[in-house]
């Protein structure tokens, strides 16, 4: 088996690390009661019934997070040409607080934060969580 070509990893899909729960998506990581991300390796599909289930405690995202395909310009918080979420978060400087080793991560070969940023997205990750509220 070989690695693949720097081309098929540039045009495999990307994934986004911060989606909403929903039929499809996948659950990337549980938010543990000191705060810190735990991530799943692989992330395990989600289906109605989760989503339903998770969602009578509140919003899931609050939770936990999810990871499902980049929409791009169908997502709100696309700037055009990347996403914005994390370019916010690392304008914050927040991540330089963080270990330098990078968490453990079940999508970082297909994620978009990585691709756009690097290792720095990955240190920033966890300081993330979505707002289920408005679906971003």
């Amino acid at each position: 088996m070989t690695a693949p070509s720097d081309r098929a990893v540039r045009d495999e899909p990307l994934a986004c690390p911060s989606a909403p729960a929903q039929p499809g998506a996948a659950l990337l990581a549980i938010v543990g009661s000191d705060g810190h991300l735990a991530h799943l390796s692989p992330p395990i599909p989600i289906d109605e019934a989760f989503v339903t289930a998770a969602s009578r405690h509140g919003a899931p995202e609050a939770r936990m997070r999810f990871t499902a395909p980049c929409l791009e310009a169908g997502c709100a918080q696309w700037t055009g040409s990347s996403c914005g979420v994390i370019e916010q978060v690392l304008a914050t400087g927040a991540h330089e607080d963080q270990p330098e080793r990078l968490p453990r991560c079940g999508i970082r070969s297909a994620c978009r934060w990585y691709r756009q940023e690097g290792g720095a997205a990955c240190r920033a990750c966890p300081l993330v969580l979505t707002d289920g509220r408005d679906g971003t």
